[in-house]
């Protein structure tokens, strides 16, 4: 599966972003360089601690930080912003009402939906568990398209971007 999300990533125009743990990012991360991509350092999401779950009992640091592997195959001339290094999660991860592991802030997506894409930009989401990056595309100014397997989780994203969003006044 990792080989056609890489092979599938020489498809798209922009930027490519896969979130891992710390051994799934070098896995990728040399993965995608062999494929002939730019690839930049895996770059840091710093949970807050109240996301991390127990490690049970062998008495091990929690796990406070998933990775960001962002690529590109095709040559891009100049970007519109500085990339950050790092992102920090926020307090509030979601709507208790989501309840499905891995989920990421919306706060988070936002941002890298705002650093990875342009308005307008197609983002895809092949996993799109509760819905989020679709919800911050739609934040943001950018169209998804979005597949998810997982009838549960579908129904849950269905039912949250049904829901819609109130946009900022200011």
């Amino acid at each position: 599966m990792l080989i056609d999300l890489c092979e599938w990533s020489r498809r798209v125009l922009g930027w490519c972003v896969f979130f891992n743990d710390f051994d799934g990012a070098i896995l990728i991360r040399s993965t995608l360089l062999s494929m002939g991509a730019v690839v930049a350092e895996p770059i840091a999401w710093v949970k807050p601690k109240t996301m991390s779950p127990p490690r049970g009992s062998n008495i091990l640091p929690e796990k406070g930080t998933e990775f960001v592997i962002c690529a590109r195959h095709k040559k891009m001339s100049t970007w519109h912003t500085h990339l950050p290094g790092s992102y920090s999660g926020p307090a509030s991860v979601q709507p208790k009402d989501i309840g499905i592991t891995g989920a990421k802030p919306i706060s988070l997506m936002r941002a890298i939906v705002r650093d990875y894409s342009r308005p307008g930009d197609l983002v895809v989401d092949p996993f799109c568990g509760s819905g989020t990056t679709a919800l911050a595309c739609a934040m943001e100014g950018r169209r998804c398209v979005t597949s998810e397997m997982d009838r549960a989780h579908y129904e849950i994203a269905r039912k949250r971007l049904t829901r819609g969003y109130q946009p900022s006044m200011v």
